[in-house]
């Protein structure tokens, strides 16, 4: 798997607001760029920012339009529940049909995307984008890994350390790394 790192700049985002702008600018040019039914995972542990992702991927462009779920902790299963998804829950189906799913629960969205993709292989995530302060840790557990994985990494100390720490957590995992300055 493919693991490539955003280290954005204060010039590229001077704050929280610019932040999300850059995101939705990402899953556009993403989308705009794969095949049709190319599926995206974005994974915040901020559920403050994964709603304001939400609402701006809404209104984000007038020219175009990002369908997408939102699925925060409170919507999802515990891993007890994993086996039994099916569509008769709302959630469940509006996350296997929406081709950009953003989630609070990285847990929930791994396990999702492993029984999906056992049984309905077209509804595998194709890209990650993980805006969370930890490394995803259960990919190296997954028989049906993402294509790629983005990193978000803020300006910021705190966040330019965590990305120090995920790039050396993936490098064990012996994926392909790559950095890029914005």
């Amino acid at each position: 798997m493919q693991v490539s790192f955003y280290l954005l700049s204060h010039h590229k985002v001077p704050n929280a607001e610019a932040l999300v702008d850059f995101v939705c600018h990402l899953i556009q040019t993403a989308q705009q760029k794969s095949e049709q039914g190319t599926r995206m995972l974005i994974i915040d542990d901020d559920e403050a920012r994964l709603q304001q992702l939400d609402d701006k991927l809404w209104s984000f462009s007038a020219t175009s339009f990002l369908p997408h779920t939102l699925i925060t902790a409170s919507d999802t299963v515990n891993d007890t529940d994993i086996s039994d998804i099916n569509n008769d829950t709302n959630i469940i189906t509006t996350a296997n049909t929406a081709p950009i799913l953003l989630s609070s629960d990285t847990t929930y969205a791994i396990h999702t995307q492993q029984h999906q993709s056992t049984s309905h292989p077209e509804q595998k995530f194709h890209l990650l984008i993980n805006l969370a302060q930890q490394p995803i840790k259960n990919l190296q557990h997954s028989d049906n890994q993402p294509n790629r994985l983005l990193e978000i990494i803020a300006p910021d100390d705190a966040s330019v350390q965590q990305g120090r720490e995920k790039y050396r957590f993936y490098q064990q995992l012996g994926f392909a790394l790559n950095h890029f300055k914005l």
